[in-house]
């Protein structure tokens, strides 16, 4: 089985990221799982320990220069 589990937002990138500080490894048997994260804040991509770099998806980076939605009211 293949999985893609995608966390948006600083809540759904803490959830992605304890989900995989639980399982520790990508790969179990045949179980292969793989993190996306999206965010707007630099910071909170930053805050996911668990999950590599070329899983992290920065959105927005010209609109709100990285400091999430709310560095744009």
């Amino acid at each position: 089985m293949r999985a893609l589990i995608i966390g948006v937002g600083q809540c759904g990138n803490k959830i992605v990221d304890v989900m995989f500080q639980r399982r520790g490894i990508y790969t179990r048997g045949r179980d292969y799982l793989e993190p996306l994260l999206i965010n707007t804040a630099e910071a909170d991509l930053r805050g996911a320990k668990h999950i590599p770099d070329k899983y992290k998806l920065l959105i927005g980076r010209f609109v709100v220069r990285g400091h999430g939605v709310g560095g744009d009211n």
